[in-house]
């Protein structure tokens, strides 16, 4: 979930309006919340995530896609109504795994999982590395249910390997978790 938070308007009780849209939509949405800091210690803001939260104001979203944003005010006695530049929030595709519990040497494997949020046809790409090598060994593309099956081999020695998809206009690169494995 994802709290959108508004710009550091005060001065009085106003209406927020936030205007978002994803990839997948033709316009902007928009939802209102009721603004009602009366000061600037009303807000609580974060300098890691760039946001601004307004305990009497503001939106839990929980978008699928990365999703484009603005906060506009109505107006108060103490400020005009403005609205603020329109920001980004990135949503990356989560890849989850199952691997299998050892690898054996010139033998195949097969990685499978699930791709969230479902988008059949997304690829997904299998890597391995060793030492400072690394390389693709294999990919899939997601089903009509979000699920990937992926068949490898890989030589001797101490391999990690992870599976990615791609950055593109709906979500920001996945990457699942990395297994590690000594192969005989």
């Amino acid at each position: 979930p994802v709290t959108m938070g508004g710009s550091a308007q005060y001065g009085g009780p106003s209406t927020a309006t936030l205007s978002y849209r994803d990839a997948t939509m033709s316009e902007y949405a928009t939802a209102g919340s009721h603004a009602a800091a009366t000061s600037v210690l009303g807000l609580t803001c974060s300098n890691t995530t760039f946001t601004c939260r307004n305990p009497f104001a503001g939106l839990l979203m929980h978008p699928k896609y990365n999703v484009t944003y603005r906060w506009c005010y109505g107006s108060t006695p103490a400020v005009l109504a403005a609205c603020g530049s329109f920001g980004t929030i990135h949503v990356q595709a989560t890849i989850a795994a199952t691997f299998p519990s050892s690898i054996s040497a010139g033998h195949r494997f097969v990685v499978s999982g699930k791709v969230n949020p479902l988008r059949p046809g997304t690829q997904v790409d299998l890597w391995a590395k060793k030492g400072t090598a690394t390389a693709e060994i294999g990919s899939a593309v997601v089903t009509s249910t979000g699920t990937y099956s992926i068949s490898s081999s890989v030589g001797s020695g101490t391999w990690s390997i992870w599976l990615t998809t791609a950055n593109d206009k709906l979500n920001a690169a996945g990457k699942s978790v990395s297994k590690t494995y000594t192969v005989r």
